[in-house]
C-alpha cells in the first residue's frame, strides 16, 4: 500500500541534522531524504486526517488547518537557522515515496541553482500600519472651527446661514481625507524608493485587514524584502531612519524577520 508524504522544504543534501521532531500529522516524524546535492525535508501523513479538501484554503475546518499551517512554518524555519532553504507552499502532498522521489530527482539542479544563487540572503518583511487620528492631524491640519462646527451640529440647520456652513464644512471635511490620502501615498512612494536599491529583490505583499493583524491601525503597505548578507547594515539603518520619520507622520512601520525565502522560490510544478 502506498503511503502518503509530505514535503516541507528543500535544502542541500550536508545539511546539519536536527533533533526529532513531529510532523505536520504528529504520529510521524521529519525526515531528511538525500536527492544527490539537495533533499527533501519530508514526514508520512494518513489520508484519514490530510486530504486534497482539508487542506484547500475554503476548508471548513480552519482551527485543523491553522494548526497544520503552524506547525508547516515551524519546520521550515526550523531548517532555515541551520542553512539556505527552498520552502514549499502549504499542503505538498505526494501519493508515495516513488512519487516523492522521482520529483526530488528531476528537480535536483533547479533547486541547486536556487540554493547558490541565495545562500547569503534573507527575507524581511516590511509592513506600515495608518494611526488615522495622529496621521490626519500631521499630514493635514485640522481646521478646528470646521471640527468644532461639525462636532456641534445636531439634526437641521436652524438656519440657512448654519446649514450652508455647515455643508461647506463637510466638503472642507472630506477634501482634507483626500489630501491625507495623497500625503500618505507620496511617503510610501518615499519608502519604496529609499528600500529598493539597497536589496537585491522585493515583493509587494497583499494588505491584510485588521482581523489577521490584531491592531487597530490599519495595514496600508506591505512587502517582503531580498537582502544580501553584506547589506543587511545598511538595510536595517534606513529601516531604522524610516520609522521615526513615519513615525512622526502617523504611519507605523515595523520590520520582522528573517524568514524563509518564501516569497523569492522558483515556482516547482
Amino acid at each position: 500500500m502506498d503511503e502518503p508524504y509530505y514535503l516541507y522544504a528543500l535544502t542541500w543534501a550536508d545539511v546539519p541534522p536536527q533533533p526529532p521532531q513531529a510532523g505536520v500529522d504528529p504520529r510521524f516524524p521529519v525526515e531528511i531524504w538525500p536527492a544527490g546535492r539537495v533533499a527533501g525535508i519530508v514526514s508520512r501523513v494518513g489520508l484519514d486526517q490530510f486530504r486534497i479538501d482539508k487542506l484547500q484554503a475554503d476548508t471548513t475546518d480552519v482551527a485543523w488547518l491553522g494548526e497544520v499551517a503552524m506547525r508547516h512554518n515551524g519546520i521550515v524555519a526550523a531548517l532555515a537557522r541551520r542553512g539556505t532553504v527552498l520552502p514549499l507552499k502549504l499542503g505538498t502532498l505526494f501519493q508515495s515515496r516513488s512519487s516523492l522521489a522521482d520529483k526530488l530527482a528531476k528537480c535536483e539542479a533547479e533547486v541547486a541553482a536556487f540554493l547558490r544563487r541565495l545562500a547569503d540572503r534573507q527575507e524581511w518583511a516590511v509592513k506600515v500600519y495608518f494611526d488615522d487620528t495622529r496621521a490626519e492631524e500631521v499630514l493635514v491640519p485640522d481646521d478646528s472651527s470646521d471640527r468644532d462646527l461639525l462636532k456641534n451640529h445636531r439634526g437641521m440647520a436652524t438656519s440657512a446661514g448654519a446649514g450652508a456652513q455647515y455643508l461647506a464644512a463637510r466638503q472642507r471635511q472630506t477634501a482634507r481625507r483626500r489630501n491625507v490620502q495623497v500625503a500618505v501615498k507620496q511617503e510610501l512612494l518615499a519608502l519604496d524608493q529609499r528600500l529598493q536599491p539597497l536589496v537585491d529583490d522585493w515583493r509587494a505583499l497583499p494588505v491584510l485587514p485588521g482581523t489577521l493583524t490584531g491592531r487597530r491601525e490599519k495595514m496600508v503597505w506591505n512587502g517582503a524584502f531580498l537582502v544580501a548578507g553584506g547589506g543587511q547594515s545598511l538595510f536595517h539603518a534606513a529601516c531604522d531612519d524610516l520609522r521615526h520619520h513615519l513615525g512622526g507622520k502617523g504611519l507605523l512601520l515595523e520590520v520582522t524577520g528573517p524568514w524563509p525565502l518564501y516569497h523569492f522560490c522558483p515556482m516547482l510544478d
